[in-house]
C-alpha cells in the first residue's frame, strides 16, 4: 500500500497530539489550545442520531456522526492558497494549500463534556501529514459543552494537496477516531508497495523508511542520523517482523519501536513521529516479511 494511506488511515493508540483551533458556545468561557488525549486503535461503526434516515456506514461531510457522547458535523472544507499568508512560518513549498474545516459539535448526553483538551484534530494530504495552523479567529473553544448545547468553530491546516486529504477527529475519553476522506477513496484492502523502491527487500525497506521520515527530519534535523543508519533501520524492521511473528499487538510494537528510536527533544509528542513509526511498522511486512501481510491487512481493516 502507499505510504499516504498507511499514515492516513491509522488510528492506533499512540501518542497522537491534535490541537484545537477556535470555537464558541453560548454559556462557556473560552479556553486555550490544548493537546488531545491518546486514542484507541480501532474505529467502531457508529450511526448518526437520525430516526428518519438510514444509518451511515462511515463518516461523511455534512452528515452528523456520534462518538464519545458528541455529535460531530464536518462541513465541506474551504481551500485557500497558504503560500503568501504563512511564508516564513511553514514550508510553503511542501504545504502550498490551506484548508479550513467548519466544525459543529453537539453534546448528546445528559452531562457536561470537556471539549478543549479532550478533542484532537489531524490531517494527512498527498504524502505528508498536514501542518496545524491558527485560524486567527475570535471564535474560541469552550472548556466544557453543556447537555444539548452545540458549539461551532473552524479548524485550519496547511496541506500538500487540498483535493486529497484525510481529516481525523479524536473524540474525548479515548473514543474511536473519526476519519473523513476528501478526494481520496478509503482503502480497505492491500495494495502494492511503490515499485521505485527496487526488488531488494532490505534496500526497499530502508528507502521506504527514509522517505517516510523526510517530513520529520525537515522539522527536527537532529533526527537525520536515525535515517542515515541503514543497518539500524533494517535491524528495527527485522525486529518488527519477529514481534509480528510472536503475535504482539500493533500498540505494543509501536511502543517497542518508540523506545528503540533516539527521539529528538520536542519530537516525542509530534504527529510526524507517530506517522513515521506507523510507516516503519507497516513497511516491514511489505518488504522484509511479506508472509505477515495478512496481519497488516487486519490492522488496517480495524482502523476503518
Amino acid at each position: 500500500m502507499s505510504l499516504r494511506h498507511r499514515c492516513a488511515a491509522t488510528t492506533v493508540a499512540v501518542f497522537l497530539i491534535g490541537s484545537l483551533g477556535a470555537c464558541t458556545e453560548s454559556e462557556s468561557e473560552p479556553n486555550e489550545e490544548s493537546p488531545s488525549l491518546p486514542v484507541e486503535s480501532s474505529i467502531a461503526s457508529t450511526s448518526p442520531s437520525a430516526d428518519s434516515e438510514p444509518a451511515v456506514e462511515s463518516p461523511q461531510l455534512g452528515v452528523p456522526w456520534t462518538a464519545g457522547g458528541l455529535e460531530f458535523t464536518v462541513s465541506e472544507p474551504e481551500g485557500v492558497p497558504s503560500a503568501e499568508r504563512w511564508e516564513g512560518t511553514i514550508d510553503t513549498e511542501l504545504y502550498p494549500d490551506e484548508v479550513i474545516f467548519p466544525i459543529l459539535v453537539t453534546n448528546t448526553t445528559d452531562e457536561a463534556i470537556e471539549v478543549a483538551g479532550s478533542i484532537g484534530f489531524d490531517t494527512f494530504s498527498g504524502t505528508h501529514p498536514g501542518e496545524y495552523l491558527s485560524c486567527e479567529s475570535d471564535v474560541l473553544p469552550p472548556s466544557r459543552l453543556q447537555p444539548g448545547r452545540s458549539a461551532e468553530w473552524p479548524e485550519c491546516f496547511a496541506v500538500e494537496n487540498a483535493d486529497d486529504i484525510v481529516f481525523t477527529i479524536y473524540p474525548p475519553d479515548d473514543g474511536p477516531a473519526i476519519d473523513y476522506f476528501i478526494g481520496s477513496p478509503r482503502v480497505d484492502g492491500p495494495s502494492e508497495a511503490p515499485s521505485n523502491y527496487g526488488d531488494d527487500p532490505q534496500q526497499a525497506y530502508v528507502l521506504m523508511v527514509q522517505d517516510a521520515g523526510e517530513p520529520l527530519v525537515h522539522e527536527y534535523p537532529d533526527f537525520a542520523p536515525v535515517l542515515d543508519d541503514n543497518e539500524g533501520i533494517v535491524t528495527a524492521g527485522e525486529e518488527m517482523c519477529t514481534q509480528i511473528d510472536e503475535g504482539m499487538s500493533l500498540d505494543a510494537i509501536y511502543l517497542e519501536t518508540y523506545d528503540y528510536l533516539e527521539i529528538p527533544a520536542g519530537a516525542d509528542d509530534n504527529m510526524l513521529l507517530a506517522n513515521f513509526i506507523w510507516d516503519m511498522i507497516l513497511a516491514a511486512p511489505e518488504t522484509l516479511c511479506p508472509e505477515h501481510q495478512d496481519v497488516v491487512d487486519e490492522w488496517e481493516a480495524s482502523a476503518h
